[in-house]
Parts: C-alpha cells; sequence; structure tokens
C-alpha cells in the first residue's frame, strides 16, 4: 500500500481520511511519516464529534466533494462509498 500511495501521490491529491480523533494529528502525522507515507491532506475526526464514522465521511463527501478513489476496511465505509458511486477499494475485511 505504501508504495501504491507514493506513486499516486506523485500525479494525484492524496488525503488521508481517518476517524481518528483530531487529538490524536501529531502522533498520527508522526507514523505517517515515519512510515514514509505521502499525502497533501489529512482530514481527521473534529473534537467532540461523536457520528459513527460512516455518517461523519459521507458529510465529507457532501462538503468537500467526492473522492476519486478509496481505499477503505471498514465494510460499512466500502458499502457507504459504493452508494455514492465512489471506486472503493477494500483492502482488508472489517466489520468492526
Amino acid at each position: 500500500m505504501v508504495e501504491l500511495i507514493s506513486r499516486l501521490h506523485a500525479t494525484h491529491h492524496v488525503e488521508i481520511w481517518t476517524g481518528r480523533p483530531i487529538k490524536y494529528r501529531e502522533d498520527t502525522i508522526a507514523w505517517l511519516h515515519a512510515s514514509n507515507i505521502p499525502y497533501y491532506k489529512l482530514r481527521m475526526r473534529p473534537a467532540n464529534d461523536k457520528a459513527d464514522d460512516h455518517e461523519m465521511k459521507r458529510g465529507w463527501c457532501e462538503r468537500y466533494g467526492m473522492p476519486d478513489l478509496v481505499f477503505e476496511d471498514r465494510q460499512r465505509l466500502v458499502d457507504m462509498y459504493r452508494s455514492l458511486g465512489v471506486t472503493c477499494c477494500q483492502v482488508a475485511p472489517g466489520d468492526f
């Protein structure tokens, strides 16, 4: 995945959308840097946001525009993106 993201980053604006709370932003940036994962933008769960991850990310799609391609493991997110017509590659099974 790191190699694929690196290749995509060379010609696309790669965004990381995570349900992790914003209070972990610095830790997340450090992990991305240590893992050599390039990105254009990091979007994280706002403080005190208790929405289910699929509702939160659906809202991001509506607010910021539909992504062209998504890599996801959570089944409910895969289903949500695909229902919106977004190409979503499921990278691992995830019913959690």
